[in-house]
């Protein structure tokens, strides 16, 4: 992957020359990286390191942004939790737009079962965008609004600035929100959506978020199990399942 090798050079370079905020930004897409391509324990390494230097960064929040971000990517539901929660208390002492680590927070939450809390977090922010859509669409689907999480997986597809990832966990949510009404060939046609978007971004962990939550919804064997997704994306999938 083009993007690992160019971060990869990219961080070396900022390590060499002791470039803190450099390394950080380095460190970002790096780790996403990282994860895409299964890589799951130099991922987590990355988290470290980002979080070790997140102390010199006094109140700025991107250090713990990065890792947070990862953390959800990964499914660490608990560790997500935790530093998106610190990332967004950072923010909130600079008088910074905290959006993006609030939502980061909400996809933790809804890893680790709270989606009523999940709901409440995007309630506070302001800008409806497609990482945000994305995320209450999963968050509608668990707490059963399936109206609610097929809406916003619509905006979601009709957006041109969705990353291959709000896509996934949009069309994820919508899948399990048909599955709710009974509507069967739907769901097959949005996890098909999901499965599309994760294989052509080669993510190896989207493409088994969809196979684990396809495989829980529609209660059929899993299509791809190589053991990369954390025990947040393992609950979502299951919840996802007991309510459809």
């Amino acid at each position: 992957m083009q993007a690992e090798e160019l971060s990869r050079r990219a961080l070396t370079s900022f390590r060499q020359i002791g470039d803190k905020f450099g390394t950080v930004q380095a460190l970002a897409p790096r780790m996403r990286a990282l994860v895409a391509l299964g890589r799951i324990h130099e991922a987590e390494r990355g988290i470290e390191e980002s979080l070790a230097l997140s102390d010199a960064f006094g109140d700025l929040s991107f250090p713990m942004m990065a890792a947070a971000g990862t953390a959800v990517h990964l499914g660490l539901g608990d560790r997500a939790v935790s530093v998106s929660q610190q990332a967004v208390e950072r923010s909130d002492a600079m008088g910074a737009d905290g959006s993006e680590s609030r939502i980061t927070l909400a996809l933790a939450l809804c890893q680790v079962g709270r989606a009523d809390d999940a709901l409440a977090q995007l309630e506070q922010v302001e800008n409806s965008t497609p990482y945000l859509r994305s995320v209450r669409a999963l968050a509608r689907a668990l707490t059963v609004d399936s109206a609610g999480a097929i809406s916003d997986a619509k905006n979601v597809a009709n957006d041109g600035g969705a990353s291959y990832l709000d896509r996934v966990i949009a069309d994820t949510a919508a899948a399990s929100a048909h599955a709710q009404r009974g509507e069967t060939d739907e769901a097959a046609e949005q996890f098909e959506r999901a499965r599309v978007a994760a294989r052509e971004a080669n993510d190896i962990v989207a493409r088994e978020i969809v196979s684990m939550t396809r495989a829980s919804v529609l209660d059929e064997p899993a299509q791809l199990d190589e053991g990369h997704l954390g025990a947040g994306w393992k609950l979502v999938a299951s919840a996802l399942g007991a309510v459809s």
